[in-house]
């Protein structure tokens, strides 16, 4: 990252990406640093081939892998979380930078537009990838009323949650974050047996449908969850900027370390407590500590997202896979669309779903991700958004170097 005794302004782009540009300086001026913070391209692209990886494992035939190496391997690969949580780093990390209300206004106005798009766009397109994926599995035609993608969740967080994160303070926003994903998961827990169309479609939108009670959507994106762990990351991105603009980069990845232990004992307690009460009576408790990740495994997961990040930032350069997975990350809206078409739509098409061995899904997937990042890479040059170098890693010294 670079040392800013003044942080220059900067504007972001649709996909979210950070563009610095130069201020004048009193004496002796140092070059601009031109580029983006790879940390948080890299990450969300890796998550954007997580959740490809995991759509594609869809395709296997039944006896692939054994039910529950699946069902682990499957859970592993799901990348919603931590894409929403690097989101919330950039959205806090960006608002928080920005000095003025004029510029502040018109990063949440990029961030409207985003979620416009993400609805009227990204949600017809998905709509039209899993259209016949979802009726191959017998699901009926009111498919296209009661499904909400993350898409849409991220929309309504973009147009909700995005112009007040800049209002309230970092430690306001993590107790809200934290506070959301608890009550997202006690209602979930809570809901009642039986209600009226709208008081069930309103629960499952806020605290996500269950499958085994009466709702109304089929996905599963809780607005309560999602926004909750949106807020956290905007707290972890406002700790973070004010390593950088203090100069010294490592005292975020100390930080790390320091807190670290924190929560992967609130995810062991909740999973040792859901062990204990596995075998008993079904209760609230064992329901609250059920192992998912809105809640009782989030901060485990949310530990994993910081130490890449930690890591990344340690480096001392940047690496080919790293630009590979930034290009994902900077067209995470295009490629995360794309990727269904070509991970399932396409497999449909071909009469693979549910007949592909472990060995050709893995061949497949290689090359998928090549077509992808070469699509990705046309979409990016056709938008205009010129690759700039990646901001400097961190020296030997305290302070990144200028």
């Amino acid at each position: 990252m670079t040392d800013v005794g003044q942080t220059p302004p900067a504007t972001v782009s649709n996909d979210g990406v950070v563009q610095f540009h130069a201020t004048p300086q009193a004496a002796a001026p140092q070059p601009a640093a031109p580029g983006r913070l790879m940390v948080f391209d890299t990450l969300r692209g890796l998550f954007v081939m997580l959740m490809a990886a995991g759509h594609l494992l869809r395709n296997l035939s039944p006896d692939a892998l054994p039910l529950r190496l699946l069902q682990l391997v499957q859970s592993a690969l799901i990348g919603t979380v931590g894409f929403m949580t690097v989101s919330g780093m950039l959205a806090g990390y960006l608002l928080d930078r920005s000095p003025s209300p004029a510029k502040r206004d018109r990063i949440i106005r990029r961030y409207r537009s985003q979620a416009i798009k993400l609805i009227l766009i990204a949600h017809p397109l998905l709509m039209l990838a899993l259209y016949g994926w979802k009726r191959a599995s017998g699901t009926p035609s009111d498919l296209l009323v009661r499904t909400w993608f993350i898409t849409d969740t991220l929309a309504v967080v973009f147009l909700t949650l995005v112009p007040f994160v800049s209002r309230l303070k970092p430690r306001t926003r993590f107790v809200l974050g934290v506070s959301l994903l608890v009550a997202g998961k006690i209602l979930f827990v809570l809901r009642p047996a039986t209600g009226s169309g709208a008081a069930v479609l309103l629960i499952d939108i806020l605290a996500g449908p269950d499958g085994h009670a009466q709702h109304v959507l089929y996905e599963d994106y809780p607005l309560l969850s999602i926004a909750g762990i949106f807020l956290i990351g905007s707290w972890v991105g406002r700790r973070f900027l004010d390593a950088q603009q203090s100069g010294n980069v490592r005292s975020f990845i100390s930080g790390v370390r320091r807190v670290l232990p924190i929560p992967l004992l609130i995810a062991t307690a909740c999973l040792a407590c859901w062990a204990l009460l596995r075998n008993g009576p079904q209760t609230s408790l064992r329901a609250f500590v059920y192992p998912d990740l809105y809640l009782s495994t989030y901060p485990a997961y949310l530990s994993a997202v910081l130490i890449l990040a930690c890591l990344l930032l340690a480096q001392r350069r940047t690496h080919a896979w790293e630009s590979l997975l930034a290009v994902f990350g900077r067209t995470s809206l295009f490629t995360y669309v794309a990727q269904y078409y070509v991970m399932q739509r396409l497999p449909l098409f071909l009469g693979w779903r549910h007949h592909m061995t472990l060995p050709a899904a893995l061949a497949y997937y290689v090359g998928a991700i090549v077509f992808l990042h070469l699509i990705a890479k046309t979409y990016e040059q056709l938008q205009g958004n010129r690759e700039a170098p990646a901001l400097g890693r961190l020296s030997s010294g305290a302070s990144p170097p200028p």
